[in-house]
């Protein structure tokens, strides 16, 4: 699943290929800005409703307890792909393991793609 602000969300199936789903990437980072206003409080609250309707379950914490993160930030010197350790169902959110990102120096999809699925594998969930 991706967004951004032009196009909120993008659900990718399962087998997307790896230059598929490095083209969905690099185009979400194209599209993302640095500079994000931060909503009101209450439009802050259900920001993720889409989120949770398009993966059919109620609650932050339900979306937690079956999902992983992976981390994704263009930089100066190229694409870091970051995976994460789901902290539920004791805490809530995720933990980035910054000591296991992947750079992909050039933007080419099928090696941004490459590297998400590396990093959704390293990734854990309850």
């Amino acid at each position: 699943m991706l967004g951004s602000a032009q196009a909120p969300l993008s659900f990718l199936p399962v087998g997307v290929s790896d230059q598929e789903l490095g083209v969905a990437v690099l185009t979400a980072l194209s599209r993302s800005r640095r500079e994000v206003p931060h909503p009101a409080p209450q439009a802050a609250a259900r920001l993720f409703d889409p989120v949770l309707r398009l993966v059919g379950v109620t609650s932050h914490r339900a979306f937690e307890r079956g999902s992983k993160l992976v981390s994704v930030a263009q930089t100066e010197r190229g694409i870091v792909v970051s995976p994460s350790h789901t902290l539920a169902p004791k805490r809530h959110g995720y933990e980035i393991l910054e000591d296991r990102s992947i750079s992909v120096v050039v933007a080419d999809a099928d090696a941004v793609g490459k590297a998400v699925r590396e990093a959704m594998v390293d990734s854990t969930a309850p």
